[in-house]
């Protein structure tokens, strides 16, 4: 299992340090950080409370 702590770092398909380029992407209400690894383009989905902006 992974922690959202360990998302940020590595992927959790290929376990390999990703580039961290996290982009906001919405779900109905849910608010995400979405970010593409470039070893597998495995995307990886980061939830938070925030959006982009700093809003809740």
């Amino acid at each position: 299992m992974f922690r959202s702590s360990h998302l940020e770092l590595v992927c959790p398909s290929c376990r390999k340090e990703h580039n961290g380029n996290w982009e906001p992407e919405f779900w109905k209400h849910e608010h995400y950080q979405t970010c593409t690894c470039p070893h597998c383009d495995y995307k990886i989905f980061f939830k938070t409370e925030r959006m982009h902006s700093g809003h809740y």
